[in-house]
């Protein structure tokens, strides 16, 4: 029928049971929720990182059970409304984005007792961390490295080193092969059977990656013609007189590049004193310092064409809280629609390809954090600086750089940038 009850609770006393009339359903509303622990709401996270918290817990639930309808309202916006039974592809959509829906391939295939079905990415899109592998047991959201081990070996040569594929997987295995109690929330499982589930999932996965996703081929653009562009048949010329009498400025050279050990550079900073520099160490250490100081306007590199990125609802939320920190740093960044955003500008040691990586390694880094401050955001963005080969007087000029920073000695982990090779220490190494 159209009757309900509602239960009224004031701390762990219940105030007040009344009939209500409602649909069928349940509904929880949470007020004032450190009342009688005020000093706990001093150590709670910003909104912003609780939101996204709630974010992936219902998202988790979501997906665990696709026959079920939520709802999430927060505050007075509607984050999400799931329609019950829908199709799993529509509500991963809806969930964690349209981009990863499109490159999604369909897993469903059963054998000794052993089921599983759901979706795995093309092998196209990856990502450096495991945050994007759902794998629900037995109608259980659990954790398990054995089963994210047995994706990424499945895929083989086809994922890049040190990626990850995404997946949102039902997997059912016999109760008896299955070990809840390992994990104080039950969020790791211990498999009994272990040789025969990765044979299983091993064949699965391979069996679904023979299936290829549709590609919708761009469209072809016509460009208008134009006529050839005519030359003047004699083009004015100028004469410069040359000043003889004029010196040429004199540049003191400090550093004196002499060559490279593998990915070290070898310079003399004076009569006897060589310095072997870690080329990446020593490059983290001048962007540090560089992003971290409020003086020192950071170097940005336009980018031709701005990219289009689209991010799991969850992460949209992280960049949109921390878009003006982004833009401080040199991640010209702008929301473009619910959860895509462009980019126009990134940091100077960075390349074009490298933004998506970018964003996704600050999420990862910074996504537990109550408010990311800049030392924070530049110390995960000085991790991902790549080794660069240089040329002997790219090598001065980073070195004389590096000696001006406030710490030339290590970088922002703590590692030498150089080690300084003077005819006592080189001694040493002989006579010790």
């Amino acid at each position: 029928g159209n009757g309900g009850t509602a239960l009224f609770l004031r701390g762990s006393q219940m105030e007040k049971v009344t009939e209500i009339s409602r649909r069928v359903g349940t509904t929880v509303e949470v007020r004032s929720l450190f009342f009688n622990v005020p000093v706990r709401k001093r150590f709670q996270k910003r909104v912003e990182a609780d939101s996204a918290e709630i974010h992936k817990i219902l998202t988790k639930a979501a997906l665990c059970f696709p026959a079920v309808k939520f709802t999430w309202i927060n505050g007075d916006r509607e984050e999400f409304s799931l329609r019950r039974d829908e199709p799993l592809l529509t509500r991963i959509a809806t969930l964690l984005g349209q981009e990863l829906c499109d490159n999604l391939l369909p897993i469903d295939f059963e054998k000794n007792r052993c089921k599983i079905e759901g979706f795995i990415s093309a092998p196209s899109l990856h990502r450096p961390n495991r945050l994007g592998n759902h794998l629900f047991l037995n109608r259980r959201a659990v954790f398990s490295p054995f089963i994210s081990y047995r994706f990424v070996e499945a895929y083989g040569t086809r994922l890049p080193v040190h990626r990850y594929p995404l997946f949102v997987c039902h997997l059912s295995l016999p109760s008896e092969w299955v070990d809840v109690n390992v994990h104080p929330q039950k969020r790791e499982v211990r498999l009994c059977e272990v040789r025969a589930v990765g044979e299983f999932l091993m064949e699965a996965v391979e069996k679904a990656l023979g299936k290829k996703p549709e590609v919708a081929m761009p469209p072809r653009f016509a460009f208008p013609e134009t006529k050839p562009l005519m030359l003047a048949e004699e083009a004015p010329v100028y004469h410069v007189q040359a000043q003889a009498d004029l010196p040429l400025p004199l540049v003191e050279k400090k550093i004196r590049g002499i060559g490279f050990v593998g990915s070290y550079f070898l310079a003399e900073r004076g009569p006897g004193e060589l310095l072997l520099v870690d080329e990446r160490a020593a490059r983290m250490r001048i962007y540090y310092e560089k992003m971290t100081k409020s003086e020192t306007k950071i170097a940005v590199q336009a980018l031709l064409f701005p990219l289009s990125i689209e991010f799991a609802p969850n992460e949209a939320k992280f960049i949109q809280a921390h878009s003006d920190l982004l833009n401080e740093m040199g991640i010209g960044i702008r929301s473009f629609g619910k959860n895509a955003f462009v980019v126009d500008s990134i940091p100077q040691p960075f390349e074009n390809e490298e933004v998506h990586l970018l964003l996704e390694k600050l999420i990862e880094d910074l996504g537990g954090v109550k408010s990311p401050a800049k030392k924070e955001l530049a110390f995960s963005l000085c991790r991902l600086i790549k080794r660069k080969k240089l040329s002997i007087e790219e090598g001065e000029k980073l070195v004389d750089e590096l000696l001006k920073c406030e710490i030339p000695h290590e970088c922002p982990r703590g590692r030498p940038t150089y080690v300084c090779l003077d005819e006592e220490t080189i001694t040493k190494r002989f006579f010790a």
